[in-house]
């Protein structure tokens, strides 16, 4: 067995270098001749023929990872143009890749075909490219028709008399449709200056004797050029002045009824059609192209009427505004006329605006333009302006200020040197009013009335002081809302007042001196002054709690007069008030021992404050009951004593209120009939305290000798403390 492997290895060596020598004699000399791998008859027009005969295998080509197609990595030495390698990982689709001496160019159809450096020529026969439904992508780099060198992502250039660039969706749409999108999705991380989402140059000139031309027309395919146009153009009638600007119209050509904004005429012509336009410089002209101002309307019928603004009624008249004269048009929004303006109804003349500033009625005057007014206008009982008497001058009382020249105008200020009498020719006095009639006033009229305008507003008579004229006056004033009192905005008052500007010295005050007496809500005064009403008071601040320390808050004071007949508060005499009146102050309290020794305790503690000094009369009653310590009743006929009494600020060496009860029962019959019921234990006292706040406690005590107890105070409905101040 030993000799056998080792035949076989002797075997092994020998053919490793038989192979080993073939192979160096292949690679060592040059090759005259096809080599095969798998195949003894390599094919004459190849330089390498590998065949397993079977047809079921392949040949592997190097795998490598691409992943820059514009290197050579992943390979390390620069290759030969032609190198081919397998891509089977990273960022490019996995298949064949050879290298152009500048990149990897992937092998065979896939869903994107590179045309390299190629240029495509295309014969004048029509060709048609089927992509079956799929999208046509280019990634990088720019598309030009008719042009090698495109400036955009898609230039597209006519060079023929055709149509340059043309859309035509020629299925019907569903939904929300749009044949021709144009997106700007910056958002905002550029800097752009300038920019636009879409342009439409115009880099020619416009010959002379072109047809009409646009930039940019909107229109429908049913009538051309028909109606329902809107352009952009740069020509708007043929063989006409090249012309920019915005055109709406429904007429063939443009020629007439269009809209221009922003037009700017060449030198070639003048645009002659047209309703309205805005030139370039801000000028618009309605009814004319060549407006000089910024509105400028014009009309070439003489007819008054040729601006109409009219309101749809069921009479349909119009309001006619008549032809301006502008003369000056740096004046803002300025009308003016050669004489007046005008205001007809109907064709009849009804109200003028002279030239003289005057406001006339037609009616009652000749030429109303060049009639200077002479009457008197006003109002008749309907309402109706009416016509009074002609005005003289020689015959009027009032004059402009300071002249001697009858008022022109019911804007002069007005004046007279004598007394003004209404409802007498002969008055009295500065101001002379005669009633036929007295009124005593109403709501709705009076002798004099003044009234205003605004709501919470006021109406006053003013008295002026001739001394400190701008400062000093008397005044009697009505407002709508200046009381203090209620929540609306209906709160009047009437003040009777004087302002000064000092006191003492330049002290002004208010005198009622009346022969009789003053009432206030009473017609019938019997006093200086007389409040009616069954609950009628008044009140003097200066007397109240916050203006006077001798007032004490809750707790009225008596009101007297001194010497010089003022009212005063006084202290000093007696007055009693009651700050504590206490009902059931206190809640079942027991009190036991079962030795009988004495006990103390506290049953009501209370606070009362005094502003002087004063005399305090304390008083309380509560009640008792006793039995024994286990509950029972008392039958051994030994005495329980218990009392109460009250000590103030906490002070234990003087006790006030003293009173004092015993019990005790007949021992010699222990079973008998005893009553039911509550003992009470009823004291007062007095103590004389300063001014401050007082603690008053009430207390008692308990004393069994030797023998237990159970004592219960308080707890029923008849229990109570009372404190009352003397001062």
């Amino acid at each position: 067995m030993v000799v056998a492997i080792f035949v076989l290895q002797m075997l092994h060596n020998m053919m490793t270098r038989l192979l080993y020598f073939i192979f160096l004699l292949i690679i060592s000399s040059p090759a005259i001749a096809q080599v095969g791998i798998g195949t003894a008859m390599p094919s004459g027009a190849t330089l390498l023929h590998v065949d397993d005969g079977q047809g079921d295998k392949g040949v592997l080509i190097p795998r490598v990872q691409i992943d820059d197609l514009n290197t050579m990595a992943p390979l390390t030495v620069t290759p030969e143009v032609g190198t081919m390698v397998f891509n089977s990982a990273g960022a490019h689709p996995l298949g064949f890749y050879y290298w152009n001496g500048t990149l990897w160019v992937a092998v065979g159809a896939g869903p994107d075909t590179n045309l390299g450096n190629t240029d495509l020529t295309q014969d004048d026969a029509v060709r048609t490219y089927d992509i079956d439904g799929q999208d046509l992508n280019f990634t990088n780099g720019s598309i030009g028709i008719n042009n090698p060198n495109p400036s955009g992502r898609l230039d597209a250039r006519g060079a023929l008399n055709e149509d340059a660039f043309r859309f035509v969706q020629t299925d019907n749409l569903t939904g929300e449709r749009d044949v021709f999108t144009i997106e700007d999705q910056d958002v905002g991380g550029g800097s752009q200056d300038h920019s636009s989402v879409l342009k439409v140059l115009k880099s020619g000139s416009i010959n002379s004797g072109d047809n009409g031309f646009s930039l940019i027309e909107l229109a429908s395919t049913s009538s051309d050029p028909g109606a329902n146009k809107y352009w952009i153009s740069g020509r708007t009638v043929d063989e006409g002045a090249p012309f920019w600007g915005v055109d709406i119209t429904d007429n063939d050509f443009w020629s007439t009824g269009g809209i221009q904004l922003g037009a700017l005429p060449s030198s070639n012509g003048t645009y002659t059609g047209g309703n309205f336009r805005v030139n370039a410089n801000g000028d618009t002209g309605i009814g004319t192209v060549n407006p000089n101002a910024r509105l400028q309307i014009d009309e070439d019928s003489a007819d008054l009427d040729h601006i109409i603004f009219q309101i749809n009624t069921s009479s349909g008249r119009p309001l006619n505004i008549l032809q301006p004269d502008i003369t000056d048009i740096n004046t803002p929004f300025t009308f003016q006329t050669n004489n007046a303006f005008n205001f007809r109804t109907d064709n009849t003349d009804a109200l003028t605006i002279l030239n003289t500033s005057q406001l006339a009625l037609p009616s009652y005057v000749g030429n109303f333009q060049n009639e200077t007014p002479t009457r008197i206008l006003g109002l008749d009982a309907a309402g109706n302006v009416v016509s009074s008497a002609p005005v003289i001058d020689s015959d009027a009382d009032w004059f402009t200020s300071n002249t001697t020249t009858a008022p022109a105008s019911i804007d002069d200020n007005i004046w007279t040197n004598g007394n003004v009498g209404i409802g007498t020719n002969n008055p009295a006095s500065s101001l002379h009013i005669v009633e036929a009639t007295g009124n005593a006033g109403s709501a709705a009229n009076g002798s004099i009335t003044l009234e205003h305008g605004n709501t919470g507003g006021a109406s006053s008579i003013v008295f002026k002081s001739r001394v400190n004229n701008n400062s000093d006056y008397g005044y009697i004033r009505f407002e709508d809302d200046g009381s203090g009192n209620g929540t609306t905005d209906e709160n009047a008052i009437l003040t009777i007042g004087i302002e000064n500007d000092g006191t003492g010295q330049f002290q002004d005050d208010i005198n009622l001196n009346p022969a009789g007496y003053v009432g206030i809500k009473n017609n019938a005064p019997q006093r200086e002054i007389h409040i009616a009403g069954a609950n009628s008071t008044m009140r003097i601040d200066g007397l109240s709690t916050a203006n006077n320390a001798n007032n004490i808050a809750a707790d009225p004071v008596p009101v007297y007069v001194n010497n010089d007949g003022d009212l005063v508060t006084q202290p000093s005499l007696v007055q009693s008030f009651m700050p504590l009146n206490l009902r059931n102050p206190i809640p079942e309290t027991s009190v036991s021992s079962s030795t009988g020794a004495t006990v103390d305790t506290n049953l009501n503690t209370s606070t009362i404050v005094l502003t002087q000094r004063s005399l305090v009369h304390y008083t309380y009653q509560f009640s008792v009951t006793l039995r024994r310590f286990d509950g029972t009743a008392i039958t051994d006929g030994a005495s329980r004593l218990y009392r109460s009494w009250f000590e103030v600020n906490s002070d234990t060496s003087n006790h006030y209120g003293y009173d004092t009860g015993t019990y005790t029962n007949n021992p010699s019959a222990p079973s008998g009939t005893y009553a039911s019921g509550f003992y009470y234990l009823s004291g007062s006292g007095y103590v004389e305290l300063p001014a401050g706040t007082h603690t008053i406690t009430l207390k008692t005590r308990v004393l069994g000798g030797s023998y237990d107890y159970d004592v219960r105070f308080g707890g029923t409905t008849f229990d109570s403390i009372q404190a009352v101040i003397h001062r």
